[in-house]
């Protein structure tokens, strides 16, 4: 079953997940332009369970790969 791959909106949201997981990390304007172009190919859900994921994991920001 396909699932629908994420939007803008959708890794916008992960990111101000991650933001909130990790407050002292501060993402630049372009860095987030480079998530938000690289991560939605990826299905919406698959990628909001990545991002808890490594939150549960790890004490750093996750880097694209790490998604």
């Amino acid at each position: 079953m396909n699932q629908p791959t994420a939007t803008q909106i959708d890794v916008l949201k992960v990111l101000k997940l991650l933001g909130e997981a990790y407050p002292t990390f501060q993402l630049s304007r372009a860095s987030i332009e480079v998530y938000v172009g690289l991560l939605t190919d990826l299905p919406a859900a698959l990628l909001e369970q990545a991002a808890l994921e490594h939150i549960s994991r790890s004490a750093f920001f996750p880097t694209i790969a790490e998604l």
